[in-house]
């Protein structure tokens, strides 16, 4: 009997942590608000909420802001692999189609060096997303490690080439305008 306390206490403490990891994995729920695109209306909102809360916070600085976001992401990436990776566990699938905590991670990586311009923003959505459905470059290769890193580094990578064609796209821009 005492063995029994012990396992229902154990097992309502993994209840505990999936429902926290579910809650990460899914963006805060917002996975659950269409049954298709899941990982679309997560990227659009990472980039509305990214252009809202620094515009708000009035930060023209690029490498504060840049500082700031490679953190989030790195934060953001290490919480991805464990929610990820329970998620994963419990719905017995590799990635599941309600885990877009990587794309959270990849959409922030790309807008790190971009000014906090609208049509910059928009660029950097439609990039990920195109990066990120497409995988070239071995990116697909990436989603075959396991343990929920598999499920972070496709998008990061994703995000990383989306990142550096927009950056050296807006650096080349401005040395043309000058």
């Amino acid at each position: 009997m005492a063995g029994d306390v012990g396992r229902r206490d154990r097992g309502s403490a993994l209840v505990r942590l999936y429902w926290l990891a579910n809650l990460l994995a899914t963006g805060l729920y917002v996975a659950y608000l269409t049954p298709y695109a899941k990982a679309t209306l997560a990227s659009a909102v990472t980039v509305a909420a990214y252009y809202l809360v620094a515009g708000a916070i009035g930060q023209d600085d690029v490498v504060i802001r840049g500082a700031v976001v490679i953190i989030a992401v790195a934060v953001v990436s290490v919480v991805g692999v464990w929610a990820g990776r329970v998620v994963a566990s419990h719905d017995e699938e590799e990635d599941p189609g309600r885990v877009v905590i990587d794309e959270v991670a990849g959409q922030l990586l790309v807008v790190v060096a971009l000014p906090l311009e609208a049509v910059w923003m928009f660029a950097a959505f439609v990039a990920f997303r195109l990066l990120d459905i497409m995988k070239p470059f071995g990116i697909k290769r990436l989603e075959q490690i396991g343990n929920g890193v598999g499920i972070m580094l496709d998008d990061l990578a994703a995000g990383l080439v989306a990142a550096i064609v927009l950056t050296g796209g807006y650096y080349a821009l401005e040395l043309l305008r000058s």
